[in-house]
Order: structure tokens, then sequence, then C-alpha cells
């Protein structure tokens, strides 16, 4: 992490002094298909009743296996789906305005995590999730009421050993405002210094934990990097093809990251549908704008697909992009409308990172896929797993982490990895 962040640093002032072009910033052509592939799923969840309005992947301190999905399951409350045993917790609530996850880098708060949410009865809910039962543990906080209500969506920055924790919120109307959070002596978090950045309107965020920066999805698919402080400026990251998009997850490696932008082709009016099933017919008679969406899906073989691409996020290069595709008696995602992604080691197949997705209609059935696909496929295999709680660790003799008795026993049925990949010897 060191050598990525003076990496970033150099070339960051590099740059000021000797001046440095932007990366090209124009609408990009369809993706070439070498660039393109697909990822199998190999797990599935469970399915959800109601709308999901976010998904958050939560990392376990000790036992990499015994990680998790936490989404925000609107009048069904805040659920957290254990990897291992598949059996959820559930905070009773209205939460339909997304989830946000981060590991705080101050020595009061470290071994902890911060899950922020909002619950639609008004107020701010901060959580925990305790490592031994894998259950909710609520904060108590103060300073939610001066914070706009009901957003839309909010991502979370850890900060660093100097600096709190930064939430940031979108509100439905496209704007972002951003706050600190800290704590108190009697562990209560704060909120406070809510600002609002100068922003065009943006529809999700993603933190890139190593760099300290906000990345934002403008309503016309274009990413832009803000640094979370009023005085800040928005540098343009990338623009993305002329699609939809359900979101943006950034994934860490040791010396590199990537963001992620997943198209959320079900505002084609595309229901899920059973493509072994003669009769699924795919949904309604198309609009005139669907119409041309399925014009553009035949120069575009990925136009009309649940895609997710990937760019470098030092460069801003497209990687390339996948699909999470059917393995055996699992179903692939033909229909994406939201998705979270982490690099960090999630046990067995997930050693190398997850993608959690999320369909729509009968179908949104909560599916994983291991992220070591797509970076093998991007060249970006090799380089080592980093672990979005160690990121900017707190050193230990300033904290004392809880001491949990660990059983190394593989999630599931028993020790898998992906497909055609040696066995790990390194598997926690």
């Amino acid at each position: 992490m060191t050598n990525f962040l003076l990496k970033s640093t150099s070339l960051m002032a590099l740059c000021l002094v000797a001046g440095c072009s932007e990366p090209p910033l124009e609408r990009p052509d369809a993706i070439s298909p070498d660039l393109f592939s697909d990822i199998p799923v190999t797990d599935e969840l469970g399915s959800f009743d109601s709308a999901v309005a976010g998904l958050a992947l939560w990392a376990h301190p000790t036992l990499a296996y015994r990680g998790g999905v936490i989404a925000a399951n609107g009048e069904a409350g805040l659920i957290m789906i254990d990897f291992e045993r598949g059996s959820p917790d559930v905070v009773d609530g209205t939460f339909s305005s997304g989830v946000a996850i981060t590991y705080p880098r101050r020595a009061a708060m470290a071994g902890t995590s911060i899950i922020a949410t909002y619950d639609a009865a008004g107020r701010y809910r901060f959580f925990d999730i305790d490592p031994e039962s894998n259950r909710f543990q609520e904060w108590t906080i103060e300073g939610g009421d001066a914070l706009p209500a009901d957003p839309a969506t909010m991502c979370l920055l850890p900060g660093s050993r100097d600096d709190d924790p930064q939430l940031a919120l979108i509100g439905s109307d496209g704007t972002v405002s951003v706050a600190a959070i800290s704590m108190s002596a009697d562990d209560t978090l704060l909120l406070f210094d809510a600002a609002r950045l100068d922003l065009p309107a943006v529809s999700d965020c993603a933190a890139h934990d190593a760099g300290g920066a906000f990345y934002f999805l403008t309503e016309d698919s274009r990413i832009l990097s803000h640094d979370g402080s009023e005085q800040g400026d928005a540098v343009p990251f990338a623009i993305l093809p002329d699609l939809p998009f359900a979101g943006i997850a950034i994934t860490i490696q040791e010396g590199q990251a990537q963001l992620l932008a997943g198209t959320n082709n079900s505002v084609a009016g595309k229901e899920e549908t059973d493509p072994t099933d003669p009769d699924s017919d795919g949904g309604e008679m198309p609009t005139s704008s669907e119409t041309a969406s399925r014009e553009e899906a035949e120069t575009d073989p990925l136009a009309d697909a649940a895609v997710i691409y990937g760019y470098d996020l030092a460069t801003g290069e497209r990687l390339g992009a996948f699909t999470i595709a059917p393995l055996t008696d699992i179903g692939g995602v033909s229909v994406l409308t939201d998705f979270a992604a982490d690099g960090g080691n999630f046990g067995a197949i997930y050693r190398k990172g997850v993608v959690a997705t999320l369909g729509m209609g009968e179908a949104r059935t909560l599916k994983l896929a291991p992220y070591s696909t797509a970076l093998r496929n991007w060249d970006l295999y090799n380089a080592d797993v980093l672990d979005r709680r160690d990121i900017g660790e707190v050193d230990d003799d300033e904290v004392t982490q809880p001491q949990i008795e660990i059983n190394l026993q593989p999630f599931g049925d028993g020790p898998r990895d992906e497909p055609g990949a040696p066995a790990p010897d390194d598997r926690r």
C-alpha cells in the first residue's frame, strides 16, 4: 500500500511541475471482443421478496470465509447474509437509501467497522458487526439531524490516523454532501461539518480507501474524483459508454486498484428470464428508446447485456469488461440492478476478492462470483491481496484487537476453488 500511495503522490507532483495531459475523456466506442470475458457464478445466497436499495460487502476481521453481504432491503429491513452459514441477521426498519461500509484508521476506532444507513422513519443509523456472532451492533450517534434527510445512496472513506472518516450522501436530486465522523469518549459516533460539494448531478459513489478520495458516477455516465473537502475540486477520471449504469465499486490490491462500473440494463424494461425457456419473450413491447437500444445492440453485443466494466484507477485506462455467466446448475446474471465488489480475501475461491450481484423482478437473487477471474483476464492476478481492514493499519501497540477463537474450517460443503485454478495453500 505504501508503494501505491508513493507512486500516486509522485505522479501527481510531477504533473503539477511539468504538466500532464488528462486521460482521454471522449465517449468510448464499443469494447473490443478481446477485452471481454465471462466470470462464473459460484454461489447463490438466496432471493429477496422486495426491492433492494443497496449492497455492501463486510470483511470478517480474522476469518476470511465468515464475511458476508449487507443489503438495504426496504421495509424488509437491513440484512446481513453470512457467507459461511447463509443465515441472515435482520434489523427492523425501512432501509431504502443504500448502505455503505468502511473500516476506520483512527486508533480509537481501530478494529471496528462503520456501516451507514438511513431509516425512512427519519434518522440515520450506523452499525458494526460482532465478529463472533456475525450480528449487527448499533452505534449511538449524534448530529444525524443536521444531515440532509432521505438520501438516495451513500459511501464512506476510512480517514487516516490524523483524519476522521467521511460520509458522502447523494440526494434524490443528485446533489452531494459530505460529513465527518468522529468518536467520543463514550464510543458515540459524532457527525459534523456537513458541507455540500460543487458537482454535477450524481447517481452513485465509491470510496478509494488507499487513495483517500471519493469517486462519483454522474447522471451522464462520467466518473469524477473528489477529496471530499468543501474547497476541493472535481477531477475528471473517465467517461463511460453511453449506457445506463447501476453503480460503481472500487477494488484494491497491493500496488494497484480498479474502478468497476456495472450497467443497469433493467431500465430498458427487460425482465430477467430463463434463457433455457423457449416461451420466454424477455418482457413487454419496447418503447422507441428501447428499440434504439436494441438497434445499438446489433453493433455492440454488450449494449443489451448485464456488463461490468473495469478501469485502472491509476491511469483511467479501460481494462475490459465481464458478465456474470452461468456455471453448472447456477444461472448467470442477465439483468443487473445492483452490485458490490471487494478485492480482499473472503476465503476459498474468493481469496482474491468477490463480486456480489442482484437481478430484478422475481429473480432478485443474490449471486457471488470470484473476482480473481477478472484479475487473471486483465493480467493483474499476481498482485498480493490487500484487505480493506489492513489499509493504513494501526500499529498493534496502539490498539488491542479482540481475541476470537479460530476454527480453521472452509465454508460451505468443503474446500472450493476457481474452476481450472490450482488449489491455494494459503486459505484461511
